[in-house]
């Protein structure tokens, strides 16, 4: 009776705001975050936590920890297979046959599809597991931006062979924006995650415009694979895919500039003489 009643308390307390979003989330990212949390746990993440609790019941403590490890494993292993298959694709489209090409257009479509899904489900599955990870926080934008970057350069290899150079050269305008703000996302936020371990602060992690944009790009690389298999000379796709990605770049800005005020807000706290207290270090390591 009392592992029962332990049980529907801890499934009560993973619906608590605490695990689904943070204080400064705005109104529309709770709102997203709440589904994509309800999605997971559904599809997931009912039975990982009643397995992992009755691991825990039982004492198998390899047995919890592997439970717990699966967020990590979603982030790094799935989506480091998907990258891999990416630039095994794009390998196989250097060949300058047709079918390899439309070969590693259906492939880097699908490639699109799993890391999309994927963004939206260690994150959510880490709360429900009470398992969430500073390795776990630092990989997923970083794997994130790492294949992002073989698509958006699989895809401008494809438009070069099917559409031409010219309009290549266009799509290369509109990604590679994309590409030089996420680096400089990606570099802020880690100096953003050394004045965080320094005040002993908590990072924000993902704002609400960098999902947004992620989403968009998703959106427009996805589209962009699929038309390219269906029809690769119609300039329609590569079109389309581009209106995409000029509100994308809109967001992208949106999110380098919340990111750039969160690494400057730490670095005042830092300069006020903050600093984290030892639980809090131990907590980090």
């Amino acid at each position: 009776m009392n592992s029962i009643g332990y049980a529907i308390h801890t499934w009560r307390s993973l619906w608590s705001p605490d695990y689904i979003w943070e204080a400064e989330d705005a109104k529309y990212m709770r709102v997203v975050k709440t589904t994509f949390y309800g999605v997971t746990f559904l599809l997931l993440g009912w039975w990982l936590v009643l397995l992992r609790d009755a691991c825990a019941y039982f004492g198998w403590k390899r047995a919890v920890a592997v439970c717990n490890s699966v967020p990590n494993v979603i982030t790094v292993a799935i989506r480091g297979v998907a990258g891999t298959f990416a630039v095994i694709f794009l390998f196989l489209a250097t060949w300058r046959s047709e079918t390899f090409w439309l070969f590693g257009a259906a492939g880097w479509f699908w490639v699109m599809v799993g890391m999309f899904c994927t963004d939206f489900l260690d994150g959510p599955l880490a709360r429900q597991l009470d398992h969430v990870t500073v390795f776990g926080h630092e990989a997923d934008p970083t794997v994130d931006k790492i294949i992002s970057a073989l698509l958006v350069l699989a895809m401008i290899t494809l438009v070069f062979e099917f559409q031409g150079i010219i309009v290549a050269l266009v799509l290369s305008g509109a990604m590679g924006w994309l590409i030089w703000v996420e680096r400089d996302v990606v570099i802020i936020t880690f100096r953003a995650r050394g004045w965080s371990k320094k005040t002993g602060i908590k990072m924000h992690g993902a704002f609400g415009p960098g999902k947004v944009k992620f989403v968009l790009e998703s959106v427009a690389l996805g589209f962009g694979f699929g038309w390219l298999v269906w029809a690769p000379t119609s300039l329609v796709g590569t079109v389309i895919t581009i209106g995409v990605l000029i509100p994308a770049r809109y967001f992208a800005d949106k999110s380098r500039g919340r990111h750039r005020e969160e690494e400057h807000a730490l670095h005042k706290e830092y300069a006020r003489g903050v600093r984290p207290t030892e639980l809090e270090i131990k907590q980090a390591a």
